[in-house]
């Protein structure tokens, strides 16, 4: 398990370096409002036990920030919301690298969810997307990792690694 958090605690270490060369003053800033649903898989360990469960559905509702000096980077505060029986809700601030050919797009992205009603779960997080952009819209495609190891919804000694898969709609305002 500790394998598999590697990955997203590297993600973590990449967000906090770019947060800290974020140039202090834009001179103007375009914003990206997005909508993304899916589902995946969890893995979650505890008390010797792993436990292997669909994950829950969830929705993601995101507001991102395009500085003018990088139009390839992103930075993008989001909601989340999962349901499994009941609700949850978290924050997720997330950087993205874009990579433009034409009207497609790909991605990487690095984040820190947490969730705080009714559970709460800490992490990072790392995702790969790509896009196809028509006009000011863009459809996505996302594969995410969450790893969890802090909160009040993981066993003693536990950990939980979710592997989601969502779609959505992009808008550039």
């Amino acid at each position: 398990m500790r394998s598999a958090l590697c990955v997203p605690l590297s993600g973590l270490v990449l967000l906090v370096s770019l947060a800290l060369s974020t140039p202090a003053r834009a001179q103007s800033v375009d914003l990206v409002i997005g909508v993304t649903g899916g589902t995946g898989l969890s893995l979650g360990t505890g008390d010797g036990d792993t436990v292997t469960l669909r994950s829950p559905i969830f929705l993601a509702v995101e507001v991102g920030v395009i500085l003018d000096d990088d139009e390839t980077l992103e930075w993008t505060p989001s909601m989340i919301f999962e349901l499994e029986g009941r609700v949850s809700a978290g924050v997720d601030p997330t950087v993205k690298k874009l990579f433009y050919v034409g009207p497609f797009g790909i991605y990487g992205a690095v984040g820190v969810p947490f969730f705080f009603a009714p559970l709460t779960l800490l992490g990072a997080k790392t995702a790969i997307g790509g896009l196809f952009r028509l006009g000011r819209f863009s459809v996505t495609l996302e594969v995410r990792i969450n790893a969890f190891f802090a909160g009040s919804d993981l066993p003693d000694d536990g950990a939980l690694v979710k592997v989601d898969a969502g779609l959505g709609l992009r808008f550039l305002l």
